[in-house]
């Protein structure tokens, strides 16, 4: 058995291994590079697990310093469980995640294919470009539902063509920010992550570990737009609105960089009404959060990769599962 210290020193070996090919590789010819991705893309869907996540290391650093600062897009199709199909531009972070990695978020995607029945409703806020969306429609069926959140334009587009891709007639997506009422507001856009998007301004902006200042953004991405105004709808106001107070939503998956508190406050009526389980990516106000969730009679709980769950006694981390608690 290797110790935590080599294994460590083994993923540090191929991150820069990965980052030293991937600036070479930026020099060669367009139609090489793909080639590269799509290989690489089917390598890691067939090596296993434990294999797999240091490919994956490696493979990530390569195509992202590949294709840094490139100026274009490059789509690429990926399909998923003989379930749904992709198109994913592979310059931008989240959907080069999406494209390589062998089960996208496996903690979360796990739990939704062990929990989502068919008939039943998910709502998906911060939907980026679709991928929880599409895998919910399927598991879901023709007769459950949809409602697919995505408040950043060019995410939304995508979103809605991943929809088209696959005829899907069960989701219907929105083009609004989710929070505690109707409003307007700006959007932060990360020009490091389009999947980073937030309406919290901290003054950083970050890819992974990396944390970068906005002096440095403005450098780097001259020409990018930065601000994006949009509307805020709050989920109890959206179902009021579309006469859905009384339709029952089994599972409710948030991701939205910090806005979680605000979401989860637009929901009071809903959380109390029919205790939806919720996925939560929790980065502020955890304090808050479990206080609300308490209140609302809620029990919080870690999801491992294979998509099984445990009590968390506290919110330290990113991805938690709320289900009511049974024993009130």
């Amino acid at each position: 058995m290797l110790s935590n210290k080599i294994k460590k020193r083994i993923i540090i070996f191929f991150l820069k291994a990965g980052i030293f090919i991937g600036k070479i590789l930026k020099f060669f010819p367009n139609w090489f590079k793909k080639f590269t991705v799509i290989i690489c893309g089917k390598i890691i869907v067939i090596l296993p697990d434990k294999i797999s996540f240091l490919f994956f290391s490696f493979i990530y650093e390569v195509v992202k310093h590949m294709y840094w600062k490139f100026d274009g897009q490059v789509f690429l199709l990926r399909k998923y469980f003989h379930l749904f199909k992709m198109k994913l531009d592979v310059v931008k972070k989240t959907q080069r995640v999406i494209y390589l990695q062998k089960l996208y978020q496996p903690n979360v995607s796990n739990y939704l294919l062990k929990n989502l029945k068919r008939g039943g409703a998910l709502i998906d806020i911060g939907a980026h470009v679709g991928f929880y969306s599409l895998l919910g429609s399927k598991l879901l069926g023709e007769g459950g539902r949809v409602f697919s959140f995505e408040a950043e334009n060019t995410n939304f587009h995508f979103l809605q063509k991943n929809v088209i891709l696959n005829k899907l007639k069960n989701i219907k997506t929105v083009n609004n920010a989710v929070g505690s009422n109707n409003s307007v507001a700006e959007l932060f856009i990360n020009p490091l992550n389009e999947g980073g998007n937030s309406l919290i301004n901290d003054n950083f902006y970050y890819d992974n570990d990396e944390k970068w200042g906005v002096e440095k953004i403005i450098k780097s991405f001259p020409d990018r737009n930065l601000r994006q105004n949009i509307e805020i709808i709050s989920i109890d106001n959206f179902l009021r609105n579309n006469n859905l107070e009384d339709f029952k939503i089994d599972v409710i998956k948030i991701d939205v960089e910090g806005a979680e508190y605000d979401v989860l406050l637009g929901a009071r009526n809903l959380l109390f009404k029919f205790f939806p389980a919720i996925i939560c990516e929790v980065s502020k106000n955890q304090d808050k959060i479990n206080d609300l969730l308490k209140e609302l009679n809620y029990e919080v709980y870690y999801i491992d990769k294979n998509g099984n769950i445990s009590i968390a006694n506290n919110l330290i981390g990113r991805d938690f599962l709320f289900l009511k608690n049974e024993k009130k």
